[in-house]
């Protein structure tokens, strides 16, 4: 698909690196900003910049944009009213301060001046300190605003801009109380020629890059081209307008753009028309070399084209730019081969992979179902090794990326010539248009992180074949998929199952199917109890606590909190919203919790209730809450929390009568709340999330070295959060079994039947399996079938860079990262749990 291939070039940007990835040539990944911008068109100017400032390749000096940062410094200025030549000599005056961050030279010398924004004038000084602040500050200032006053220091901001005749004339129109600063349209468009003449004017910084005279090449990739409405589309609009009508956008301009169209392609975008049997590298050359349009529209071939895309890579290992790169490449519509993505290497030098033969290995299969969520939808399930797609069109978003990651590893284990094992990774992957990123994704990110890292060991290890079974969401398919898992099971060498990441009735029964195979599986974050209680589930381990462990952890948080106690009162009441119909997670938890807490009101809340009105149940807890004046116990699932809360917040009366912040204490927290803490806090000023991890590296400690420095090396931006964790240490479980059996028996390449899911099971079972996890020791056995005094952590959200935590239990005897500060209040640890 077209996401895949600009996804695809993105990772031949950087170098991965276990000590961090290192970028090859300066690039930008810009999607839609999230709707509770201010201003979403400039935040997505904002996030460009800040990605091709942070992304300059090792030794080439740092990325210098005088037009664009002066001029985005103009939006926030304030320059009053009166004559124009006081609001000029006011807005260069608001413009320096911010020259003076920008020049690290200029910025010290006026330091060790004493200069400082509204400091005394020349007049209120003496003599002998007006003559040291002559030279390094006053000279630099008076030539900086005789430029910004001279005719063509307008030009900065291209042809289409406000009257004026000079910089700073026309300039005051768009500052911040400037008549045309709501003109969004206009403001982009100035924005973007300044960004274009900058990147044009850039040459490496260091002098011996500097003799060499060689312009940058920049790279801006739109993995989404949505429609008119999006922030992305209008970008695109701008652009098409500066290149084609602003003699800025017409000069060299050293930008390639390569978007993927995800419904209709804008109207201004030109198709480009393709020869029978030509390739999207030929097509993509075509374009960048010799096409005369600013933006132009490359469809893609239905079919695979390895074969040719091979040839284009073998008989073109480089290919020599023309200038300009003012082209911005769309490419639309059908499912991208796995080695078409090798092909964009063509844009740019050096950034193909060589292929690696492959094992004879049958390739699994993926196909649609009836969608779980709503009539008349399908989704995508099945088993794959990254052959086949599960992400479908228009969901799925964060599928494809790890699809790519998860093809390459399995074939570089396959054509390594060790012995290898195949491994499925078992959850709900599909995901509905405004969900947020499933527990299951992050987990599978975790996973992606220990194959890597286990298949780069040496010694006695086996290689990990990683298969991928998408259940559908909430676990539709999960008997079906687990039925195909025990099919393939021989001809695929498949030795152990992980993942799952929800307690289910239907989880449950694709476990028993599972179990009855004599397949061992290995739990992630999964916590509900009848998982473990059920006999029928008999080769069912999980690295997570249960229920039976976290109820009283959380009560202890609850008695012994002096926050909480200073938001909910000394009674500390309890309005416990929960579903009545979930028995495996949310009334398991709910039961295990009331003995040691007593709720003061409950509330139901459906996870699959069409007659259910979201806005009735947020104020029935309003209600609760100010009739207690106590806090909120969610104890429902994830995936729903975010409509709750959205509701809670919009609800006039959910307020405690004192204005303090209703307090919510939760079982675990909505993806999208970790990967945007900020975003929830802003957006919901009169909530205050408590929350329990089993891993807390977004709080700075948890999750060891290892899982961090590769995790930020296959997914460069984020961090290894609890879920990637549970992902990582699951896998690791099995593998160190795998290791175990490989050690014992090296009859593994002669004989494979000798080496199957039972042997795996009985490792586990007896004598059992310990690891150091991410937040601590991990031990797995016959009568443990999850880990004994698991550590756990209770966090809040915050809007800083990292939750702040508030009570840790058990074993932190040997952490392998960092270890956790001291809570700011001492809570005790429950002593038993039932």
């Amino acid at each position: 698909m077209p996401r895949r291939f600009v996804e695809g070039y993105a990772k031949r940007l950087s170098e991965p690196r276990v000590g961090g990835p290192r970028d090859l040539v300066s690039h930008a990944v810009v999607q839609d900003p999230p709707a509770s911008a201010a201003e979403p068109w400039l935040a997505l100017l904002d996030r460009l910049v800040e990605q091709l400032e942070g992304s300059m390749p090792h030794r080439t000096g740092d990325l210098r944009l005088p037009r664009f940062h002066t001029l985005r410094a103009v939006l926030e200025a304030t320059v009053g009213g009166g004559a124009s030549t006081g609001r000029s000599e006011q807005l260069a005056e608001a413009l320096y301060p911010q020259l003076l961050r920008r020049r690290p030279v200029l910025g010290l010398c006026a330091k060790v001046a004493g200069y400082a924004p509204g400091a005394p004038t020349v007049q209120q000084r003496g003599l002998w300190s007006t003559v040291v602040l002559l030279l390094p500050v006053l000279f630099p200032m008076l030539v900086y605003r005789l430029f910004l006053s001279t005719p063509w220091s307008a030009r900065r901001a291209g042809t289409q801009r406000p009257r004026g005749r000079t910089f700073l004339r026309m300039a005051a129109a768009v500052a911040a109380d400037g008549t045309e600063r709501n003109n969004h349209e206009l403001i982009q468009r100035m924005l973007l020629a300044a960004l274009l003449q900058d990147l044009a004017a850039a040459r490496p910084t260091l002098r011996w890059g500097r003799r060499l005279l060689r312009p940058r090449l920049f790279v801006l990739l739109l993995p989404t081209v949505g429609g008119e409405d999006t922030p992305v589309h209008q970008f695109l609009v701008a652009y098409d307008n500066v290149v084609r009508h602003d003699r800025a956008g017409r000069e060299t301009t050293p930008l390639l753009v390569l978007g993927a169209v995800a419904g209709e392609p804008p109207s201004f975008a030109e198709r480009c028309p393709s020869e029978a049997g030509e390739t999207a590298a030929h097509q993509v050359e075509a374009v960048c070399l010799r096409h005369s349009s600013p933006i132009c529209l490359v469809s893609l071939p239905s079919g695979t084209d390895d074969g040719p895309a091979r040839t284009f890579l073998r008989t073109k290992p480089a290919v020599r730019m023309a200038f300009p790169w003012r082209r911005l490449v769309l490419a639309s519509a059908v499912p991208l081969a796995p080695a078409v993505a090798a092909a964009v290497v063509l844009l740019g030098e050096g950034f193909h992979e060589k292929p690696q033969p492959v094992a004879a290995v049958e390739p699994p299969s993926c196909f649609s179902a009836p969608g779980s969520a709503e009539p008349g939808k399908t989704e995508t399930i099945g088993i794959t090794d990254g052959s086949c797609e599960l992400a479908s069109p228009g969901r799925d978003p964060d599928l494809p990326l790890l699809e790519d990651k998860l093809r390459r590893q399995n074939a570089a284990a396959l054509a390594s010539g060790r012995p290898w094992r195949s491994v499925v990774f078992f959850g709900p992957l599909t995901t509905e248009p405004g969900d947020s990123t499933p527990v299951s994704v992050q987990t599978l990110r975790g996973a992606l992180t220990a194959q890597y890292y286990q298949n780069r060991r040496e010694g006695d290890t086996v290689q990990i074949r990683l298969l991928v079974a998408n259940a559908g969401k909430n676990f539709v398919f999960g008997e079906e998929i687990a039925r195909k898992i025990v099919e393939r099971r021989k001809q695929d060498s498949i030795v152990a199952v992980t993942g799952i990441t929800q307690s289910r009735p239907v989880s449950a029964a694709a476990v028993r199917l599972l179990s009855a195979a004599h397949i061992p599986v290995v739990g992630s974050n999964v916590t509900g109890s009848k998982m473990l209680e059920n006999p029928a589930l008999g080769y069912y381990f999980q690295v997570s606590p249960h229920n039976g462990v976290i109820a009283p952890f959380m009560a202890a948080f609850i008695r012994g909190s002096a926050e909480l106690r200073e938001l909910a009162g000394p009674s500390r009441k309890a309005v416990v919203v929960y579903d009545p119909d979930d028995e495996y997670f949310s009334i398991d938890l709910k039961t295990k919790l009331e003995r040691h807490v007593r709720p003061a009101a409950t509330v139901p809340y459906y996870e699959h209730r069409n007659d259910q009105d979201v806005r009735d149940v947020a104020q029935d807890v309003c209600a609760a809450v100010r009739r207690t004046g106590g806090f909120i116990a969610y104890l429902g699932r994830t995936g729903v929390m975010p409509r709750l809360f959205d509701q809670l917040e919009e609800a006039p009366d959910c307020r405690n009568p004192d204005g303090k912040p209703v307090a919510i204490v939760a079982e675990s927290v909505a993806t999208r709340y970790l990967e945007e803490p900020a975003a929830f806090l802003e957006t919901h000023p009169h909530l205050r999330m408590f929350y329990v991890m089993f891993d807390a590296a977004d709080a700075g400690f948890g999750s060891d070295r290892i899982l961090q420095q590769t995790f930020t090396a296959l997914f460069p931006g984020s961090t290894a959060e609890g879920n990637a964790a549970g992902g990582y240490d699951s896998l690791r479980i099995v593998s160190t079994a795998m290791d175990s059996v490989y050690s014992s028996d090296k009859s593994l390449e002669e004989t494979p039947e000798r080496f199957q899911s039972p042997q795996l099971y009985s490792t586990l079972a007896k004598p059992g399996i310990t690891i150091v996890g991410t937040s601590g020791s991990l031990t797995l056995d016959a009568d443990n079938h999850s880990p004994p005094d698991r550590v756990m952590f209770m966090l809040e959200l915050t809007l800083e860079a990292r939750p702040r935590l508030w009570m840790t239990c058990g074993n932190l005897s040997t952490p392998v990262g960092p270890r956790p500060p001291a809570p700011a209040q001492k809570i005790p640890c429950p002593k038993s749990v039932s």
